[in-house]
């Protein structure tokens, strides 16, 4: 992948909400994928309280996780993504460095790939949650 095919996954991510994470193995392979379950926002008007959201499964292909802790959950659940930083590794193509709205929360893990599929259902809400249509994500 180029860097700024990067960038333009990253830059969708900017305060996405986490709601989970899969680790997905391939039983003939020692290939392991690392997906995060994602809550994007489109565009916001947070004095106007509108939404535009959208499900995203974040998707890291051949992926070795470095480090993952979660020490404490101060605010129930509501993690959302600061900002990811990536470097080239020679080793597992590159490093990508999570920060999260809570210290407390580390991710740090090297891919070969990463993928950002998203459900295509976009909804305008005056709440920051939207139910998940799994269909659209997992075909």
């Amino acid at each position: 992948m180029k860097d700024n095919e990067f960038d333009s996954i990253i830059n969708n991510l900017h305060d996405a909400r986490v709601f989970g994470f899969l680790i997905e193995r391939d039983y003939y392979s020692p290939d392991m994928s690392f997906i995060l379950y994602v809550q994007i926002f489109s565009t916001y008007d947070f004095e106007l309280d509108n939404y535009s959201l959208e499900k995203g499964l974040l998707i890291f292909e051949s992926a070795k996780i470095k480090k993952l802790s979660i020490v404490d959950d101060l605010y129930g659940g509501q993690f959302f993504i600061i900002s990811i930083q990536y470097e080239k590794n020679c080793e597992d193509g590159y490093d990508f460095i999570f920060t999260f709205n809570d210290p407390a929360i580390n991710l740090t893990l090297s891919a070969k790939k990463i993928r950002l599929k998203c459900s295509g259902n976009i909804k305008k809400v005056e709440v920051q949650y939207l139910e998940t249509n799994w269909s659209e994500l997992l075909e």
